[in-house]
């Protein structure tokens, strides 16, 4: 999902075809507050505007406009997969809560890099013959003098 972002707030961006417009909700407030436009650069200004009254409003509410995260949510997976978390963690002497916390740390970690794709290849090479071998007898190889390239033959010397 792509999203847009003003002051502290966060919002959602969505396409419907079916309608012909971009709209979307902001995100992590306690409250369902959307709004919608004909072109993604309106839609930015509708989800500032849409920023900026709600702000107005929660202070006249006296209330906080972000949801606040106290650090604690529940998952569901199926019972198998529960006890055997339970025994892996139990038997590197972890919690679950320290494994999950584990997991959720290199899930965001990876995220994070998701940007940035680096490609790193080694090619290993390996030669059985010596050096020597690999030269065909009188060989030409360029030499350059005053920039005009001449081919001369070495003879090969074979050490043996």
């Amino acid at each position: 999902m792509e999203t847009i972002k003003y002051k502290d707030f966060i919002g959602s961006v969505e396409v419907s075809i079916k309608d012909n417009c971009v709209h979307g909700k902001i995100l992590f407030i306690n409250d369902l507050i959307t709004y919608e436009s004909d072109t993604p650069i309106n839609l930015k200004a509708k989800f500032k505007a849409a920023v900026d009254d709600y702000i107005d409003t929660c202070k006249e509410l006296k209330i906080e406009p972000l949801k606040s995260f106290n650090g604690s949510f529940n998952i569901r997976i199926e019972p198998e997969k529960h006890q055997e978390l339970a025994l892996h963690a139990a038997q590197e002497g972890l919690t679950i809560n320290k494994v999950v916390n584990k997991a959720i740390t290199n899930y965001l970690e990876r995220s994070s890099q998701a940007s940035e794709v680096h490609n790193h290849h080694t090619i290993n090479i390996v030669v059985e013959k010596s050096y020597n071998d690999l030269i065909p007898e009188n060989v030409a190889f360029p030499k350059v003098n005053n920039d005009i390239i001449e081919f001369a033959p070495i003879a090969k010397a074979r050490a043996n």
